[in-house]
C-alpha cells in the first residue's frame, strides 16, 4: 500500500501542466487569491484568474455550444456576461 501511495505522483503531472501561471507580465492582477491545492505537481484547481490557464466552461457562440477553451488563439480575448457592453464596444 505504501509502494502504491508514494507512485501516486508519479506520471500525474496535472497541476504543473494545466496549474502553470505566471505573476510576472503586462496582466494586471484581479486581486483573488490563487486556489490552494496539496501538491502542485499533482493536484489541479481550476480558476479564471489573470495569468491561468482558462478553465473549461460550455457557453454559447453565435447560438451554438462552445468551449471557453476554444475562443483562445494567438488573439487577445475577453470573456464577459451579457450585461459588459461597454467592454464589447471598446
Amino acid at each position: 500500500m505504501a509502494a502504491v501511495a508514494d507512485s501516486a505522483r508519479s506520471g500525474n503531472w496535472l497541476g504543473m501542466d494545466l496549474g502553470l501561471h505566471d505573476e510576472r507580465g503586462a496582466l494586471i492582477a484581479d486581486g483573488t487569491e490563487r486556489p490552494e491545492v496539496g501538491d502542485a505537481v499533482s493536484d489541479y484547481a481550476p480558476c479564471a484568474r489573470p495569468r491561468h490557464r482558462a478553465p473549461h466552461l460550455q457557453c454559447r457562440r453565435d447560438g451554438r455550444p462552445v468551449s471557453t477553451l476554444d475562443l483562445f488563439d494567438h488573439s487577445f480575448v475577453l470573456i464577459c456576461g451579457t450585461d459588459a457592453d461597454a467592454w464589447r464596444s471598446g
